[in-house]
Parts: C-alpha cells; structure tokens; sequence
C-alpha cells in the first residue's frame, strides 16, 4: 500500500537555535554572522534581485554533479545524511546476523543481480500474461499493489477527514509514469520528444522481458496513459480539502464506477470488510474504469505487465538498469550518469527499513539535547503564531478563537518516534533483493490494514528521521521535524539568532503555516473539513490569497515562460507566512533588545540573507508538475514585508518593490 503523503511536504533544513542572550550576542560577534559574504553579489542593488544580491557569486561559480539534478544547500545536507546512514550500513554488513546489513548487501551485490536477469519477478509476469480475463487480471494487480506496484486506482488507508479519530480506506487517482498530464497531451515540441522517449524505453522493457511485436504494444499502453491523463484532475483540485471527501459504500462506488469487478478487486486487496469508503476523486476514478474497460485484455495486461516491469527494472539486472536510467535520468531529469551504487542502496534501505536504519542513525548523530533545543525552537516559532494570530487585523473574534484552538492543537514531532517500529516480522536474505523488497512492502501494507478500527496514532511517523524534508498534515495537525534536518551543514549550536530564524525558524514557520495555508485552513481544530471561518473572514482570505497568485503569475523567469501562481500557491502561502511568524519570533526573542552589528550587517539584515542564503538552488530543470515555485521566487517573497524594506531602504523605482497595498498580509 503507497505510504503517500498527502499534504504539501516542503523540502527544509533545521537548526537548533539559540537566544540571542547578551552573552550569546557577544560570543557571536567574535565568531563572525554567519553570512557567507564571499557568495554575495554586492554590484546588485537587493531592491532589484534580493536573491542574486544574497548568492549571486556563489551562483556563478555552482557546478550541478553529473549525477544529479541540483546542487545547493539541501544536497549538500542530504550527502552527508547519505554518507552517514552508508557507514553504519556498512559497519552493519560485517555482522552476519545484522538484517539491516543483509538488506543493503543484497543491492550491492551486483553480480548475484546481474546473473539472475528478469527471474525474480517472472512469476508476477506469469501471473499477469496467463489470467485469463479481467476479473482474474484485477485480482493479480491487486496482489502487485500490495508489494508497491501502482495500479488502476490508488489505495490507501489513512486518517479519515470526517472522522479523525479513525483510520479508512482511501481511493484516489493513481499517479501517472510521467510528471503530469502535460508530458502526455501537450503539443510542445520537447514534451512531444520525451513521449517518443518513453515509448522507446517501455518498448525497450518488453523486449528485455522476452516479448514480441514491442512497438505497436508499448504505443497501446502510451495511449492509454494517456487517457487517463486526459481525465486526471490537476494538483490543486486533487487536494481540495472541500471537494475531495466523498464517502461511500463499495456498492455505490460500482454504480458510480462501473467497468471492473470493484467486489473482487476489493477482496483481493483485503478491504472487502473495511465498510464505507472515502473516494477523493470519484469521476477521474469513473472516467479512468470506463476507459479501461474499453480497452482490449491484451493491452490491459500489457499495462499492467509495463508498470511491473518499471517497478522492478531499478533492482533488475543491468540492462534494465540501465534502460529505466536512460529515460528517467538522462532524458527526462537531464542527469549525465546515475547516481553511485552505495546512494541508491542506501536510499532504499532507508526507505524499506526506515526504523531500523533510523534509530542507528539517531544514536549516532543526534543527541538528546539536539532534540531538547529543536523542540524548543518550535515551541517559540508557535508562540509567535499565537501573537500573529490574536494582533491579526482582519479577523473577527470568532475566527480568532477557531484558530487559536487550531493552533493549540498542533503537534509537533522532532527528531524521532517516541516508539520505534519493530522489524522483527521481515525475513532478509542477503542473496534475494527482490524478495526483499516484496516482503518489506507487503509487511507495510498489512501494517495499514491492521491501523482500520484502531484509534488513530498521532505520534506515528509516516516518514524516517533520517530524510531531509518536514511535513504536516492537517487532518492530524501534526508537523513532523526529522533528525536528519537537525545537523550539519546548517546546524550550528552557536549561530547567530538571526540567521538561524531567518533559514531554520522560516522553514519551521512554513510548516506551521501549511496548517492556515488555501487547503490546510479548511480544517478544524479537530481535523475535520469545517467552515470555521466567517463569511466576510473567508472573502478576506481568499482576495489575499488571489493577490498573491498575481503576483507570482506575473513572474516571468524564462522569455515566454510564467510561474503558475494557482499551481503554487499552498507552498507560497506557507512561504510567506514562515518569513513573517519567523520575523515576529526573532524580533521576540531579542526582548526589547537592539540587535548587535556583525560583520557590518544589522540583525534584520543577517535575518533575511540568512533566508536568501538557506534557499541557495541550482537545478537542472523544474518540472511543470512542481507545486513549489523556483527558489529565487520563494526568496521574492520578502518583499511583501514592511521590515525588509526597511532593512535595505528598498525605495519605488527598484524592481522588487511594492507599494504597501499591493503587499500580501496574510498572516
């Protein structure tokens, strides 16, 4: 079962923080802001291109590694989490009865892979040519989804929004093999080329799998994803909380649905007892049956057979190795050679044992005072909150109270589970990666069928503590911190206050703020889809929030191209209030206090660089499906601040600025 996280995740890095007390301040005088002044560009004016001015030589000089698609502070953050998390693996290998060593000796035991070729998965293969019609080819999907193999319909078992004491069934949309609808439909000439490219490697695929007539079959299955592309509804609607809970029995939905056998794909899957549903896409799910039962049993087990294929090909032998990078790293990512072995190994292992992994890399890297002191940087970044939130302007009283208990609600995680999963149940085999991998997804997926009539667990941690991006889910109102956040490079126990509010406490504030955010402020302090606000209230938000979806829209980074102000408009909301309530706490925690110059920059200064300097990026390219806008847009957001204008006397006439109307106050 797909362990999805369905709230926007922004990718972050976290630092401990400490109070500018006097003798901090002192201490940091001597040690220097924090600033990288050698990575500045000061030939530009900030009121003209703040991000350049904060990183333009740096950006001039940054070089993106052949095998990956960016270079910036996050990478760096998540290569050192890499390269630690592989010399515990490695440590763990030396011990013969380690599972953990077991599971990653099995990836990196490439001549064991490359001898076997496509056997490990040709019984799924088997299984998928030999059913002999639909309602037995349903069944053998089914199966396939519990070992992580995408199908017709998403499923999952999450907290229930009508309910959130519960746990439910959830269906929704499956995700497409390419970024979005647009690589399937659209006529640009370059999308058009990437579909020439991923017919080619799924007729590639076939042929690896031993199949024949490659060319008209992979073009049958492209058309067909390509249907469903047609009906899929885009990001924003996805995730529209007041649009996507459609509760339902199994029956209704075969009415609503018809075209599958939904009784036995259901009991295949072991939900056929779960009772009502929640659909969140109930007519894509419709449209995309009806076209699939229009289409002949051939290409459906062809479809299903190529989505195998592409699930295993990473863990195949070398030709499928090499077939799946072709596309997706070199094509369609833009990447010259693949990422080292131990990388990919590594991630996985993470992935599939992420406890395990987790609590070594914890005991190793992550002391308790870390999570102490990260656990009371949250706390002030929410106590700001509650003074933005009771000072906020154009809220009635009644709205304040709502959402001051809704604030009051949130949980935040730091660092690591309280209680660690066991493992226990998963059978490694040094030998068997394949079989591995299967018994580690079907293990999760019978871990979220056991969670239905259980009462929900908001300490659970959907994601390890050793990946580098904070989360929130508003269903739950928990916003999760993990430990691999808490470190080097951007860890620093005596950094100066305001550089750490202005990158670490930003990135807390944003996660804080996905709560308030266009589709999070639709829940209640409950976790239930709720109008909680006032009509007038609710038409306030909404024209803050529209003009800021102008103003992004107005954003042209290459000739011809405009950012999608809707597409991202969650992450700039969240973008902006993280800069504002992470303002408020570092003008907080000085007291009253002036802050002392370092290094000929004011405290406001160091604040926002550190912003501008936190969100250093240079990527390959960014897909059209990405919610999240280009750094140097998400940095542009200062200019909807009073205090950043006055930090760098911002004047009318420079590029960045704005009038105090045509500023955005959201929160």
């Amino acid at each position: 079962m797909k362990r999805t996280v369905y709230t926007k995740a922004v990718t972050g890095v976290l630092a401990l923080l400490v109070c500018a007390t006097a003798a901090a301040t002192a201490a940091m005088a001597t040690q220097g802001s924090g600033i990288d002044r050698s990575g500045m560009d000061a030939h530009v004016r900030p009121g003209d291109d703040f991000y350049r001015y904060a990183n333009g030589a740096w950006l001039d000089q940054a070089r993106i590694p052949p095998d990956d698609i960016d270079v910036g502070v996050f990478s760096q953050l998540s290569t050192l989490v890499l390269q630690r998390q592989r010399d515990i693996l490695e440590q763990q290998m030396r011990d013969p009865a380690s599972r953990l060593g077991m599971f990653y000796a099995s990836f990196m035991d490439k001549s064991t892979i490359d001898a076997k070729g496509a056997t490990p998965i040709m019984p799924a293969l088997d299984a998928i040519m030999h059913a002999p019609d639909d309602q037995a080819l349903m069944r053998v999907m089914a199966g396939l989804q519990q070992r992580g193999i995408d199908g017709l319909v998403d499923v999952d078992v999450s907290v229930d929004d009508g309910n959130p004491t519960a746990y439910t069934v959830m269906l929704r949309q499956a995700p497409l093999s390419l970024p979005s609808p647009n690589y399937y439909l659209s006529g640009d000439a370059h999308l058009a080329a990437v579909r020439v490219g991923y017919r080619d490697y799924l007729e590639r695929l076939l042929g690896l799998a031993g199949q024949g007539n490659t060319r008209a079959r992979a073009q049958a299955v492209l058309a067909l994803d390509a249907d469903f592309a047609a009906v899929e509804l885009d990001r924003g609607a996805a995730f529209d909380a007041t649009t996507t809970y459609h509760p339902m029995t199994a029956t209704a939905l075969a009415r609503q649905a018809p075209g599958i056998d939904w009784p036995g794909y259901l009991q295949a899957l072991k939900l056929d007892a779960a009772g009502t549903l929640v659909v969140r896409h109930p007519a894509p799910i419709a449209a995309i049956v009806k076209r699939w039962s229009q289409a002949t049993l051939s290409v459906h087990k062809d479809w299903l057979l190529l989505r195998t294929l592409d699930h295993y090909a990473r863990y195949l032998s070398a030709p499928f190795d090499d077939a799946q990078f072709a596309f997706y790293g070199r094509a369609l990512q833009g990447t010259s050679q693949p990422s080292p072995r131990w990388r990919r190994g590594v991630s996985l292992t993470a992935w599939r044992m992420k406890d395990a992994l987790g609590k070594a890399y914890v005991e190793r890297y992550f002391p308790p005072a870390s999570k102490t002191a990260a656990e009371r940087l949250a706390q002030s970044i929410l106590a700001a909150y509650r003074v933005r939130i009771t000072q906020n302007s154009w809220m009635a009283q009644a709205t304040k109270a709502q959402a001051l208990q809704k604030l009051a609600s949130i949980k935040p995680l730091v660092g690591y589970p309280d209680h660690w999963q066991d493992d226990g149940d998963l059978v490694v085999a040094r030998d068997d990666l394949i079989g591995n991998i299967d018994r580690a997804e079907q293990l999760d997926y019978e871990r979220s069928l056991a969670k239905l009539g259980k009462p929900v667990d908001r300490g659970e941690w959907l994601l390890s503590p050793t990946v580098t991006v904070g989360w929130s889910n508003p269903v739950t109102r928990i916003v999760a911190f993990p430990a691999a956040l808490l470190q080097p490079p951007l860890f620093d126990p005596q950094a100066d206050a305001a550089v750490n509010y202005g990158a670490i406490g930003v990135l807390m504030a944003h996660e804080f703020t996905h709560q308030f955010d266009n589709n999070g402020r639709h829940y209640d302090a409950q976790g239930r889809v709720s109008d909680w606000w006032t009509k007038d209230d609710s038409a306030r938000y909404d024209a803050q929030a529209d003009k800021l979806v102008k103003q992004y829209d107005s954003y042209e980074p290459l000739p011809g191209l405009h950012a999608n102000g809707k597409l991202t408009l969650s992450e700039n909301i969240a973008d902006l209030g993280g800069v504002v309530i992470s303002h408020d706490a570092y003008r907080q925690s000085l007291g009253g206090r002036a802050a002392t110059v370092i290094d000929g920059l004011s405290g406001e200064q160091r604040f926002f660089l550190g912003y501008a300097q936190m969100s250093r990026e240079v990527m390959r390219r960014q897909v059209l499906s990405n919610e999240h806008s280009l750094s140097a847009l998400r940095v542009d957001t200062v200019r909807n601040l009073d205090a950043w204008y006055r930090a760098f006397n911002v004047a009318p006439g420079e590029k960045l600025y704005l009038s105090p109307p045509q500023r955005v106050t959201i929160w």
